[in-house]
């Protein structure tokens, strides 16, 4: 096939564009690719992937590259292509234009959703503008100051003023949020504007008042400190005063920091009380060098008591910990009776109380560690519990299914060791009681065993009397046993244990009539001289 001449791409000095500074590098980058490649496939799929990547990188998509690119994807469709590769290219080509459709009407949706949101935020801040002054009304007073006898007589001037200031502070961060909100969205130019302008109207209401309340409250306290300072500094200060005179410094500092002062009289008022409080520094350090004796003798006194704990923390390892107890507490009732400063107290105690906690974590450990091997112990021997009541119920399942070899041993084993099993009543019941039957299910099978094996009538005759004499020693432990219960039944047994042996009783006449009617019939059976 022909090739065609390279067709005319288009240059910034088209019709659509008529400055070059109007196409963005990308795009001008993709004309001059396009210009090295002469097969008119290869520049539709090179701008092909432009499109694409135009609307597939992150942030918000290139739609003018995008636009460009497909104008110029159009003009190449009209080259001669071979059919089938027209057909797939076209095919991409329009898959990107759906996707870029959709990405766009998808972008205009959340940008008229971010329009909506912030115009309906600026209108309920217009509604709360307008309603200023009945939402003042309905306002309590904010609590702002700690005691200061300086701002007492306008305390009432203070809070009413502030409570105006924190309304219009907060209205003034509302406008500066929108302010910076409508600045990031990206919505119509015009739509932008609009909001600015409704902004600027509401600043132009809420600022100038809200600046008069500034400048009203910044008087009033600076009347008030320069007050304080030429009541308070006119003759010489006693030393008793000093500390209320600093602690009403400190107050009128954090009222400072409380209320919405301007700059000037904020800055002003700060320095004028620092230098109130370097003024009372000297008398104060005065007064320190009066408690400097007594603060040493403090430090000798703790120093005394810190050798006694030390030589408690190293005796305490190789004593009972109940001995260690008792030696810190005397060290306890020394500190308490010896004069120390207050951090000293603090310090002592805390030293004493690591040896305390010491002490008992070792106390705790030792239980632990005792209740740990009682644990296991108890596990140990529940486990040989369960062990014994396990291999009694496998030896019934094996007498059930008529396998009586080495079951004889097995039980003469289980009786041994269960004589010397360490188990609780409940338990040596349960497993006596699997063990009796395990006894009679074995007994059971080997009568019927002996009686069922072939054989002439003399030798079935004598497998009958030993079975009947078997039955007969049988009947006579059980007879036993039901006396021996019905005698326990006698002595003094609550509700549930009576009942566990009446229980028993019952299963034991059970067995004694099931041996009664089988004597009967082996007696019977002995006495006609027939086989059972």
């Amino acid at each position: 096939m022909r090739m065609d001449e390279n067709i005319e791409l288009p240059q910034p000095e088209e019709k659509h564009h008529s400055h070059p500074h109007e196409f963005s590098k990308a795009y001008l980058a993709l004309l001059e690719d396009l210009k090295a490649i002469e097969l008119p496939e290869s520049k539709l799929e090179k701008a092909i992937v432009f499109m694409r990547d135009a609307i597939a990188q992150g942030g918000t998509p290139h739609f003018k590259e995008f636009w460009e690119a497909k104008r110029l994807v159009l003009e190449l469709f009209k080259e001669h292509i071979n059919p089938s590769i027209r057909v797939h290219l076209w095919s991409n080509y329009s898959e990107i234009c759906r996707e870029a459709k959709s990405l766009k009407d998808l972008l205009d949706e959340q940008s008229s959703f971010a329009c909506e949101q912030i115009d309906m935020a600026v209108a309920a801040l217009e509604e709360d503008i307008a309603k200023i002054d009945e939402r003042l009304k309905s306002l309590q007073e904010p609590e702002l100051f700690v005691l200061s006898v300086a701002i007492e007589a306008n305390k009432d001037k203070y809070t009413h003023l502030q409570k105006e200031l924190n309304l219009y502070n907060a209205h003034a961060a509302r406008i500066s949020a929108l302010r910076k909100e409508l600045m990031r969205t990206e919505i119509r130019l015009r739509t932008k504007n609009k909001l600015f302008d409704r902004l600027s109207a509401l600043g132009d209401v809420l600022f100038p008042k809200r600046k008069s309340l500034i400048r009203e409250v910044s008087e009033l306290f600076e009347q008030d400190v320069d007050a304080f300072i030429q009541n308070t500094f006119i003759g010489e200060l006693k030393t008793a005063e000093l500390f209320d005179i600093r602690e009403e410094i400190k107050a009128l500092q954090g009222i400072a920091k409380a209320l919405t002062l301007n700059t000037e009289i904020f800055t002003k008022t700060r320095k004028q009380l620092s230098e109130c409080w370097d003024s009372i520094r000297e008398v104060v350090t005065e007064r320190k060098k009066a408690t400097h004796d007594l603060k040493a003798q403090h430090r000798q006194n703790r120093d005394e008591i810190a050798v006694l704990l030390q030589d408690a923390e190293a005796k305490i390892s190789s004593m009972n910990p109940d001995e260690a107890l008792q030696l810190i507490d005397q060290i306890h009732a020394k500190i308490r009776a010896t004069p120390l400063g207050r951090q000293d107290v603090f310090a002592l105690k805390d030293q004493m109380h690591a040896l305390k906690s010491r002490l008992y974590a070792q106390k705790d450990d030792e239980r632990n560690r005792l209740t740990t091997e009682k644990q296991q112990l108890e596990r140990a021997r529940v486990e040989k519990v369960e062990e014994v009541s396990s291999r009694l119920k496998n030896l019934l399942a094996q007498i059930e299914s008529k396998e009586l070899v080495g079951v004889q041993e097995a039980i003469a084993e289980i009786g041994n060791l269960l004589s010397q099993l360490d188990c609780s009543k409940r338990e040596k019941m349960e497993c006596d009681r699997l063990l009796r039957k395990v006894e009679e299910s074995f007994s059971l099978a080997q009568e019927d065993k002996l009686l069922h094996e072939d054989g002439d009538t003399a030798h079935k005759i004598t497998s009958m009397r030993q079975v009947l004499e078997e039955r007969k020693k049988r009947r006579s432990e059980v007879k036993a046993r039901i006396e021996s219960l019905r005698k326990s039944s006698a002595s003094n047994l609550d509700f549930s244990q009576a009942m566990e042996v009446q229980e028993a009783m019952q299963v034991e006449r059970e067995k004694l009539q099931d041996l009664e009617t089988g004597i009967l019939e082996i007696e019977r059976a002995l006495k006609s001289g027939s086989t059972v």
